[in-house]
């Protein structure tokens, strides 16, 4: 049998309601969120899954399971992500997928089921899109982007997840939550890096001194705005999907991890980077990005 946390769309307690109490004293999502599924009710959901890779096909960690809804499931789906999407989707206007129910599999996998949004991503039409469509999508990102800035932590300075986790990316692989930016640049590895590298890394030393001379505020952050992650109807993004690497870094963050997400598209962007640096950020970061090259270098973590 599997598990089944409560249905978010229905029940006495907003799906809201609980993420603002859970995110006001930074607790983790516990066992009383969950309730065992009967066994009719997870054999009904494996032939939902079956159903809907045989008329929809597979793709990645999403299946299309009806004409409205998919199913995501990966080895490290976890709770923080629903928890975001749904925190986004009642304090901004971004579209996010909504989450209807969330299962735990006989593997112990998170099953996320939410709407099914139809777009294309930006990735497959943008060498074929006009430049003032490209703009025009731009455009709303950069509204998007400013919109999660303004999102206020529950605890200023922290780098963390939602519920105050560890903020999740496959890329730095924190265990912890951090709690301010200096932590986590030391996690990163910038204090060592500045004592032991910087002399052979001399080109790049004005900068690489004022990022570190620098204070952040923590902002709220996708974490992953690749073209990819961006649906589409013609000139109008229809959703902004995959946050589950969300959650409070420095300001900077969205811009440096926006250019090494877009350097792994075919053709390295085809420009797609130089017109999100243009127009889609509200604030830009070259000292900081100059910066994360650097370390990235040398850590190879990306």
């Amino acid at each position: 049998m599997g598990r089944e946390v409560r249905n978010i769309a229905t029940g006495s307690r907003s799906f809201t309601d609980s993420i603002a109490a859970k995110t006001q004293c930074n607790a983790n999502v516990t066992s009383t969120d969950v309730r065992r599924l009967g066994l009719l009710e997870s054999l009904s959901f494996k032939a939902q899954i079956a159903y809907g890779r045989r008329t929809y096909g597979k793709r990645a960690s999403i299946t299309r399971i009806s004409r409205t809804q998919v199913v995501k499931t990966t080895s490290h789906t976890k709770l923080t992500e629903a928890l975001t999407l749904d925190y986004i989707a009642a304090n901004t206007t971004i579209p996010v997928p909504r989450v209807h129910r969330i299962f735990e599999d006989s593997r112990g996998y998170l099953n996320l089921v939410m709407d099914y949004v139809e777009g294309m991503e930006l990735e497959q039409v943008w060498d074929g899109m006009q430049p003032r469509d490209r703009l025009a999508v731009m455009h709303q990102l950069r509204d998007y982007i400013a919109q999660l800035r303004k999102l206020k932590p529950p605890r200023p300075g922290a780098v963390e997840a939602l519920n105050g986790d560890a903020c999740k990316d496959f890329r730095i692989r924190a265990d912890r939550p951090f709690a301010s930016v200096a932590e986590f640049q030391m996690f990163l590895g910038r204090d060592w890096f500045m004592e032991n590298k910087l002399a052979e890394y001399n080109e790049f030393a004005p900068a690489l001194q004022r990022s570190a001379a620098r204070s952040y505020r923590t902002v709220f952050t996708h974490c992953d705005l690749a073209p990819r992650n961006i649906l589409v109807k013609g000139a109008r993004i229809v959703a902004i999907v995959d946050l589950e690497f969300g959650g409070w870094y420095p300001e900077y963050w969205e811009y440096t991890q926006a250019y090494f997400s877009n350097l792994a598209l075919p053709g390295a962007g085809a420009g797609v980077w130089e017109l999100f640096e243009e127009e889609a950020f509200p604030e830009r970061y070259p000292d900081e990005l100059t910066t994360e090259i650097c370390l990235a270098s040398c850590f190879e973590r990306y």
